[in-house]
């Protein structure tokens, strides 16, 4: 089936979906996730929520954070690709002399793949599993499901597909094939960085002069503008790199309550003064995140301060203890409370809190393990509210969670979309902006089979008319009834 474009309300711009097909990765036997707005993981423990959720950050991280730029486009050698191949240099310099006599000439095949195939080898068989080993704390070929040789994943990007397999070492199977017509443009046309070149109306790229030299640079500004908008990437309002991917760990009140000793290990072994126990990666990417929090606030900032007040009543702050050390509080009225000393509400919300604040912009993705965790089903449903908010504003958001309370919530969002904007404030105490459209919405259920021994991930319905379906919370339910009523019944007799 194919997967439907996603259409911004506001600007009416189309947005490709992307989808990853997984198969024997860790605790996963199979599954297929697309990315939507919102995506839902449910599910028992251990079923391999956290393990799905881990790999799409590292996807992001490798493939569509702006290191991946840096990497590929700086860290690479160019010039050991193009003097290496000798035919390949003959066929640009062929291709240099006909643009600059001004023809209208299309990349052949051959020199567009040895491109897409060095930019694709860099970014997934180097980068991502690079990623892979540093998020999951362990080598490759530990991430393979037990008794397999291997596992594979599937990465769609629209009409572009990579392919690959991982055990001692990631490699790609399938390679994408782009192909865009070039038009010589002797007008210089300016998008940022080194990258010079513009979209026509007819799917074509105009590339401006100086691009065109002997080691092919324009044709690497070409490809990396085209790996651009196949991967959706782009910058937002407030000049930040979209797309860019942050994960709170569950479990994320537990490393707040040790921030400040972790911090000053982390000095300490950033100066070579003593060595410290290894942190999994994740959490040590988390506490760096707020341990290096920029000044600057983000345009979510109001919003989130809506939230802390209505939540917590008070305020995260940031204070400098030890002239260096930044130190996390809880700000309840005119007194400043140490986190540890706050409620494990207050501690599992401030990471959620700050990242809003200083991290997270229009069109990134955020990644939350369990928000619901250690909050009242009241509140859970004030937690749905923000989150529904946040989409609108333009964050894709990935949940793992095991409430039912923050999914019957969101699926009254899903009802409200059908209610007249203003009837959504004058009746329910809404903005015109808290609802969600049903194909916002991606949600799976992490489901065990016997005859793979594994974690099955199974798409969970989600209708205009019914919301997300709860089924798998109604089998307990259902199993929980059933043993009341027989021990009722016993008490009977």
């Amino acid at each position: 089936m194919k997967e439907k474009s996603m259409i911004d309300e506001k600007d009416g711009k189309t947005s490709k979906s992307i989808s990853i097909e997984i198969k024997d990765f860790g605790p996963i036997s199979s599954g297929k996730i697309a990315l939507k707005p919102l995506v839902l993981f449910i599910g028992p423990n251990n079923s391999g929520k956290s393990y799905a959720a881990l790999l799409i950050h590292s996807i992001y991280r490798a493939s569509l954070f702006e290191k991946a730029s840096s990497a590929i486009f700086s860290s690479l050698s160019w010039n050991d690709m193009f003097n290496k191949d000798i035919l390949l240099n003959n066929q640009l310099y062929e291709l240099e002399q006909i643009m600059e006599q001004g023809k209208e000439i299309c990349v052949p095949g051959e020199i567009e793949q040895k491109i897409v195939t060095y930019i694709t080898n860099g970014i997934y068989e180097n980068g991502l599993a690079k990623e892979l080993e540093d998020k999951y704390s362990c080598k490759l070929k530990e991430l393979v499901k037990s008794g397999k040789e291997s596992f594979s994943l599937k990465i769609n990007l629209g009409s572009c597909n990579i392919c690959l397999t991982g055990n001692d070492r990631l490699s790609v199977k399938k390679y994408p094939h782009i192909g865009t017509k070039i038009i010589l443009d002797k007008a210089l046309i300016q998008l940022g960085g080194t990258r010079y070149w513009r979209d026509t109306n007819d799917g074509n790229v105009s590339i401006g002069m100086s691009e065109i030299d002997s080691d092919g640079s324009f044709l690497a500004a070409l490809i990396q503008r085209e790996y651009t908008l196949l991967l959706q990437l782009a910058t937002t309002e407030e000049g930040h790199q979209g797309r860019i991917s942050h994960y709170l760990p569950a479990g994320r009140s537990g490393i707040l309550q040790i921030y400040k000793a972790v911090v000053a290990g982390i000095i300490k072994k950033s100066a070579n003064k003593i060595d410290t126990p290894l942190l999994p990666e994740i959490a040590a990417e988390f506490i760096s995140n707020l341990f290096c929090l920029p000044e600057e606030q983000t345009v979510f900032y109001q919003l989130v301060r809506e939230l802390e007040n209505e939540l917590i009543n008070g305020e995260i702050v940031i204070r400098v203890a030890d002239g260096y050390s930044p130190e996390l509080r809880y700000k309840f009225h005119d007194t400043d409370i140490p986190l540890h000393r706050s409620s494990s509400t207050v501690s599992e919300l401030a990471p959620l809190f700050l990242y809003l604040k200083y991290l997270v912009y229009k069109g990134d993705v955020l990644i939350i393990e369990e928000p619901e965790a250690h909050l009242h089903p009241g509140n859970q449903r004030i937690l749905a509210k923000f989150l529904v908010r946040l989409i609108r504003k333009g964050i894709r958001l990935i949940i793992t969670t095991h409430s039912e309370y923050l999914l019957e919530q969101l699926s009254n969002f899903i009802h409200l979309s059908k209610v007249d904007p203003q009837k959504r404030v004058e009746k329910y105490s809404y903005s015109k902006e808290d609802y969600l459209k049903y194909d916002e919405i991606a949600a799976y259920v992490f489901d065990y089979d016997k005859k793979s021994c594994g974690y099955k991930i199974h798409p969970v319905e989600v209708t205009e008319k019914d919301g997300i379906s709860q089924e798998e919370f109604i089998r307990i339910y259902d199993a929980l009834y059933d043993e009341t009523f027989s021990l009722q019944s016993e008490d009977g007799n």
